[in-house]
């Protein structure tokens, strides 16, 4: 009867890669497996040496959870004088109006308040100025008492639109420019 074989690296790798297979995809530790970079040799008992668990903290950045950013109560840092209790150092506490602009309380500068008349164009009583002002639109003819064809009558505040709420429109009672 002839001797067995010895059992050589390959025939033993493929024998583990079988039993993992069989094992459910996981290998089965005995002693030969290859854990780390040590062919032939028994598995690292411990921690693989790659790369070292990170357990629970991680040291690359500690938390800012319970230190404070801008210098509020520099208690410890400064020996032999009294702590800073109240104001931060770095920024003035904003508590009233903002110093850059003057708060707009009352009426704007820049432009006049527009209450009666605006005073930058007189008031139109007549669009012709030295002549008596146009009752209608027929000169040397009897004037038409209904509205006038032109522009509606300017009363008291000019906006920059009149209201059209109960003004007539142009042209609206002409039964008097028919005599007869």
């Amino acid at each position: 009867m002839m001797a067995p074989r010895p059992v050589t690296t390959r025939q033993a790798y493929c024998e583990t890669r079988l039993r993992a297979g069989l094992a459910g995809g996981r290998a089965v530790d005995d002693g030969t497996r290859l854990a780390g970079n040590r062919p032939g040799k028994p598995a690292l008992a411990g921690n693989r040496t790659r790369e070292p668990a990170l357990a629970s903290n991680r040291t690359r950045e500690p938390t800012l959870t319970s230190h404070r950013t801008c210098r509020t109560a520099l208690a410890s840092n400064r020996t032999g004088k009294p702590a800073l209790t109240s104001n931060r150092t770095c920024e003035p506490a904003l508590t009233s109006n903002r110093t850059r602009e003057p708060a707009l309380t009352g009426n704007r500068t820049c432009e006049p308040a527009l209450a009666g008349n605006r005073t930058c164009e007189p008031a139109l009583t007549s669009n012709r100025p030295g002549k008596p002002a146009l009752t209608g639109n027929r000169p040397g003819k009897p004037a038409l008492t209904g509205n006038r064809t032109r522009e509606p009558a300017l009363a008291f505040d000019r906006t920059r639109e009149p209201t059209l709420t109960s003004h007539r429109t142009c042209r609206t009672a002409r039964a008097s420019n028919r005599p007869g």
